[in-house]
């Protein structure tokens, strides 16, 4: 598989469509209920991982010890996943719920899923018309962070991939 990074900006681009989204911040929790997909904490998560989805239940469970903006971008990742359909060639049986950890070193993604999957997430919280119009205002990254509710580096990553400023 190679990367579709077209692909992955434009199936979140539907989804802000979709959801009659236009304005920052993006409601993830809006966007999820819309892919019918349930949102909750799980506090069994380690903290290497802030989330991750169980397709066969249309679950995704986040970290709860993780700050707002990090599970933010991890929802996003994961609606990502969903949308754009990494899981169906998966083969996974049902699971009981009790062992989440094994579920998730099921599902293996590559390293071009996952790239699509941040693509998407990046898209999704932080739309390119939306990030060009504030930025065009003169707003700072750290400004820009809070309005979009995203962390200051994912904002100057984003701001960097879409050649606004140069980040290292």
């Amino acid at each position: 598989m190679s990367v579709r990074i077209s692909f992955a900006r434009n199936a979140a681009r539907k989804q802000l469509i979709n959801a009659g989204i236009n304005i920052p911040p993006i409601s993830v929790a809006k966007i999820a209920e819309l892919n019918k997909l349930e949102i909750f904490e799980y506090s069994k998560l380690p903290d290497s991982i802030s989330a991750l989805i169980e397709p066969s239940k249309n679950v995704i469970l986040i970290n709860p010890s993780h700050n707002e903006v990090r599970k933010r971008f991890s929802i996003a990742h994961e609606i990502g996943h969903h949308v754009l359909g990494h899981f169906e060639d998966d083969s996974s049986e049902d699971n009981d719920g009790d062992e989440v950890q094994e579920e998730y070193l099921k599902i293996k993604h590559s390293a071009d899923k996952e790239t699509e999957a941040n693509e998407f997430a990046a898209e999704l919280l932080m739309p390119l018309r939306l990030v060009k119009n504030e930025y065009s205002k003169g707003k700072d990254p750290k400004a820009l962070a809070k309005i979009f509710n995203v962390s200051e580096q994912a904002m100057w990553i984003r701001l960097s991939s879409l050649r606004l400023i140069k980040y290292h």
